[in-house]
């Protein structure tokens, strides 16, 4: 493959890993904004689970991201 072909697949997987965090990140503030608004306690534990999980996707989002650049 080409070296242009290659930084250009490169350059698409690095786009698409920034948008996953971004809708990573949006989802995160719809649940803080969510855990802010409640008072149900049950709401607030989902809520805590979501973020945490969300949480744990966004550092592997993350990481993913970092690896694509430190690739090349």
């Amino acid at each position: 493959m080409r070296k242009s072909a290659l930084r250009k697949q490169q350059q698409e997987r690095r786009a698409a890993a920034a948008r996953e965090l971004s809708g990573i990140q949006a989802q995160l503030d719809g649940s803080y904004a969510l855990l802010n608004q409640t008072a149900d306690p049950a709401l607030l534990e989902a809520c805590i689970l979501e973020i945490s999980a969300l949480q744990s996707r966004y550092g592997n989002a993350l990481r993913g991201l970092k690896s694509l650049y430190q690739e090349g």
